[in-house]
């Protein structure tokens, strides 16, 4: 029997499909993922099968144990592609149990190499049960609010501040694009050594361990 080309992809398509096999990726075998359990800081979560966990970039995350559809044994691996264990473990991509400063991903291995979208994969040997998305959101400055002698003045990201050293300043609120981050973020005030009647002090603005956000500041002396 003669068989068109396009009833010959058809076939091959459904013979594809039927293993569970993904012409346009990688091969999926049964059982499939069902969920994947893990960490966020102090947090558990669980993401299923083709959802997206987001995250800001700095939070911890700890990949825990994974599900498998209609069975009582879990995958063999768990990888985080686009993060690189240090330890030594039994076997090679498992990312189980480990402490990821979510700073520290490769963006290179990142959906796209931008740095934003990584894969979480559930693994056997070789063979992919199933993957999640890791969505990481960088965290951006809108405005900080400072008190200058008791005066509020709002900075923008692009400006600098010019102050006289017997100035008193504190940081009163952040504006940035999570209102977690506006809760957590920590200033640190890195200051330039001392070169004639001005020195300049960065306000440095993180969140866990990442630096999102610095502003100059010139500091002038006093006029006697």
């Amino acid at each position: 029997m003669r068989l068109t080309k396009h009833i010959a992809f058809r076939l091959t398509m459904g013979l594809f499909l039927s293993f569970g096999f993904n012409p346009y990726g990688n091969a999926v075998v049964k059982p499939r993922l069902s969920s994947i359990f893990v960490r966020v800081n102090d947090e558990e979560r669980e993401v299923r099968r083709g959802e997206t966990l987001t995250i800001l970039q700095g939070d911890q995350l700890t990949l825990l144990f994974a599900k498998l559809e209609n069975s009582p044994r879990g995958p063999e691996i768990i990888n985080l592609v686009g993060f690189r264990r240090n330890d030594i473990k039994t076997r090679v991509g498992d990312d189980r149990d480990v402490l990821i400063d979510t700073a520290e991903l490769r963006k290179k291995w990142s959906v796209g190499g931008k740095g934003r979208e990584y894969r979480i994969e559930a693994k056997t040997g070789s063979a992919l049960h199933g993957s999640v998305m890791l969505s990481v959101v960088q965290p951006v400055l809108n405005s900080i609010v400072l008190s200058i002698n008791g005066q509020a003045r709002e900075i923008k990201p692009d400006e600098r501040l010019e102050i006289l050293a017997s100035d008193q300043i504190q940081v009163q609120t952040i504006h940035t694009n999570d209102l977690r981050i506006d809760r957590e973020a920590r200033v640190q005030f890195q200051e330039s050594p001392l070169n004639g009647p001005t020195k300049t002090t960065e306000l440095q603005l993180w969140f866990r361990s990442v630096k999102f956000a610095s502003i100059p500041i010139l500091v002038k002396s006093a006029v006697k």
